[in-house]
């Protein structure tokens, strides 16, 4: 079994303490010792964070290090230079925007399609576990490292605030952490300008551990698997929880992909076809009535079955494969035995349903999620044995011109 990996993960703005004091009740508290660190700044963030915690052999991040080295084991934390390929041995990413700060829309959403890829990309390792700190920086990134967590983090994963007593200490930028070398600190009262002194050991860090909706399993694995902006991750799930604004295009009959909300779902040629099938059949032959693709066929009804065979048929035809399905419809309809022609011609409709059906379902669930597969997907009517519909409506469909069923 592959070694679980701690990673926190925090944003922060000009007050690096933050970092120590979520490290510390980490440490303390939870014995959880991070393997990485992860820091999401803007570059001015970047440079105070360089300075006042990773510069010289005798930085405070290296004090802390030591200063812990029991509950610490060792651990040191090296900067990496690389935001993106780790390098042996280095194992502390400061991950800087180009934003001297967040003071506009556009920084607003660059730092938040930032953060919310960064999580999605530590999300994909189920041997990673994360704690998300949302401390520092300002406002807007602690609520965009929360929801990016709420739509890509695990049952592991966790989101913090850290909280420090008396409030005095939150007045200076001397304070890192309880058992820090520098015990003496003087604290000037912003107001009157009275000083007084403090020990950094009187100091109670407290890590308040933020609940929060994990929407992980409903989110499309094309949002999981590909970098899209904040915006775009927000407006494809926001449209997978409105049904009636779902929209499916069939695209070109040439390609097989089918565009669902805007999210592309490559299909085999035989599976666009079924699926082609099965929504022009649906909707054009039966007027949108349920289908049983096991139902017993009447003599009277040789032809509307046969006609809905030969549609398959004509939709999806692979000269290359081994009994294609030409010609097993072909061989069917020769028959002379109109019983054994009935029972044949339902077989061959329930076989390619079936294997169809099962197959796009999976398909839909990898790419779209639960929720969406269920409204683009092949639904069976609950409460009824084998019958078939859609969730989506005639208009909410673009079919192509192209090899389109004649009704």
């Amino acid at each position: 079994m592959a070694k679980i990996r701690n990673i926190l993960v925090a944003v922060s703005g000009l007050s690096p303490q933050i970092l120590t004091e979520t490290l510390y009740a980490l440490v303390e508290e939870q014995k959880f010792v991070p393997d990485e660190i992860h820091i999401i700044t803007t570059n001015t963030g970047s440079s105070v964070i360089r300075t006042k915690l990773l510069e010289g052999e005798n930085s405070i991040l290296n004090q802390f290090c030591e200063d812990l080295k029991t509950e610490m084991r060792g651990m040191r934390y090296t900067l990496c230079q690389d935001n993106d390929v780790p390098m042996y041995g280095e194992n502390f990413f400061v991950h800087e925007l180009p934003n001297e700060d967040i003071r506009s829309s556009e920084d607003n959403m660059d730092i938040a399609s930032f953060i919310i890829d960064k999580i999605r990309v530590l999300c994909e390792d189920d041997n990673a576990r994360i704690h998300f700190s949302i401390a520092g920086g300002r406002k807007t990134m602690g609520f965009f490292a929360g929801y990016a967590l709420s739509m890509f983090g695990r049952e592991q994963d966790r989101l913090s605030h850290v909280l420090v007593t008396p409030a005095d200490f939150e007045t200076t930028s001397a304070f890192y952490y309880p058992k820090q070398r520098e015990q003496q600190l003087k604290i000037t009262n912003r107001k009157t300008g009275e000083e007084k002194m403090l020990l950094a050991a009187d100091a109670q860090i407290t890590l308040a551990d933020i609940p929060y909706l994990r929407l992980n399993d409903y989110v499309p694995a094309y949002l999981k698997n590909n970098k899209k902006s904040y915006k775009d991750v927000v407006s494809l799930i926001q449209q997978s929880l409105n049904k009636d604004e779902c929209t499916l295009d069939f695209g070109s009959a040439f390609d097989t992909v089918i565009t669902c909300n805007g999210i592309p779902v490559k299909l085999t040629e035989k599976h666009y076809a079924f699926y082609r099938w099965f929504m022009e059949t649906y909707f054009f032959q039966f007027n949108e009535e349920p289908f049983n693709p096991r139902a017993i066929i009447k003599e009277n009804q040789i032809e509307e079955y046969a006609y809905m065979a030969k549609a398959f048929v004509d939709l999806y035809e692979d000269p290359h494969e081994k009994g294609s399905a030409k010609a097993k419809y072909e061989a069917i309809m020769k028959l002379k035995d109109k019983k054994e022609l009935r029972e044949k011609l339902r077989k061959f409709i329930c076989k390619f349903f079936d294997d169809g059906k099962t197959r796009l379902k999976s398909k839909f669930e990898e790419v779209l999620g639960p929720e969406l597969s269920e409204i683009f997907g092949i639904v069976a009517l609950r409460g009824e044995k084998n019958l078939y519909c859609s969730n989506l409506t005639l208009s909410q469909i673009k079919f192509p011109e192209e090899h389109k069923i004649k009704i």
